[in-house]
Order: C-alpha cells, then structure tokens, then sequence
C-alpha cells in the first residue's frame, strides 16, 4: 500500500512539472519576440527600433506589446513600436522611426517636420469624422526641448470606447530620421511621466 502511494505521488508530481513547463512555454510564446534583423536600406531604423523595444521591455509602467513594419505598406513610412498598460489607468505609447523616402534629413525643426506632425493632426481629425473617435479638442501647437533634443508638441483630448483620453504627439528630426511619438491615457497625470521618460529611450543606444 505504501509503494502505491509513492508511485501515485510521484506521478502526480510529474504530471505538475509537465503542466508548469508547457504554461511557462506558453507564456514565453505570448511574450513580444524581436529579431535580430540585418540592417535594412532604410538606414537601418528597424533594427534600431527593435533594439530600443528589446531593451526597454517597459517604460514608466507600460509595457512593450507589439512591433509593426509599416514599409511593407508603403515605403518610407518606417516601422512602429507599442507600449501598453491596462490597469489603474489605461495608457498607450506609439513611437515611430520613418523617413518618407528622403535621405535629406537634417535633425532640425523644418518646414517637413510642421508638415508631419500637421499629417498626425490631419489623421486624427479624420477618425474623428469617420466616427472612430469623439470630442476631439487640440491645444496650441508648440516646441518643447525634452533632455537634450526639441520636439514639436502638441496636446489633445479626445473619447474613444466610452473613456476619455488625454494625449499628446510629439515630432522631431533626428540622426537622419523623422521621429513620432503618441502618448495617451485616461490619467492625465501619467502623461507627464511617460515623457520624462522620453530621452532615456531614444537614447537607449548610439
């Protein structure tokens, strides 16, 4: 009767270890995966970009969920990286690297980067007419120096799904790349410290 239970016991604990590793293999396979991609013609910027999101795997409490390549819709249009949180607040940050085809970008605030960050204002108010967003109000466009580089900076407050955000887009020119940043949430007051956080990321590597 003892050797009965031992060998149930122990086969209890080899199904439990069985069942922990495939959960553990399933949650690693949910995990963002970010490849280490050759450099592309389009100086590089999605392993750039991969690089950062690898490593800031979370930024100010978000946390990175998704990499899009956006050159495979249309040249020049870059890649795209995500970071989400959904508790406590909901808030989102879309940072994106993109050249729009021009290998003259100089890393000053020019006439292109008021024309991109026009195009982002541009987007939203046309979600906004297509009914995917609701009570879209803009504040003052301005610039606004965040460490050691100067973005263009604009405020906004919209409702989408019922909640009611408050974000900002922030566009600047750097190292031969355009440069966007979408931050939103539903507290205001973490906006603030997901910018702060700002210089760290795009810094994160040379």
């Amino acid at each position: 009767m003892k050797n009965k239970l031992s060998l149930i016991t122990l086969l209890l604990l080899i199904s439990c270890s069985l069942s922990l590793t495939s959960s553990t293999l399933a949650i690693e396979e949910m995990k963002p995966k970010i490849n280490n991609l050759d450099l592309v013609a389009n100086g590089g910027l999605k392993q750039e970009l991969e690089t950062i999101a690898r490593l800031n795997p979370e930024v100010a409490g978000l946390k990175f969920i998704k990499f899009t390549d956006w050159e495979t819709t249309s040249t020049g249009l870059g890649y795209s990286a995500k970071w989400y949180r959904d508790y406590f607040d909901l808030s989102l940050m879309d940072v994106y690297f993109f050249t729009l085809g021009r290998s003259d970008i100089s890393g000053a605030i020019d006439d292109n980067v008021y024309a991109e960050i026009k195009r982002q204002i541009s987007n939203i108010q046309i979600s906004e007419q297509n009914g995917r967003y609701q009570n879209v109000q803009f504040d003052s466009l301005t610039t606004r120096k965040i460490g050691n580089q100067t973005f263009l900076y604009i405020p906004l407050r919209y409702s989408f799904n019922g909640a009611d955000f408050n974000s900002v887009i922030l566009t600047t020119a750097k190292q031969g790349k355009y440069i966007n940043v979408r931050i939103s949430s539903t507290d205001p007051k973490v906006l603030e410290s997901i910018i702060q956080q700002i210089p760290h990321l795009l810094n994160s590597i040379k």
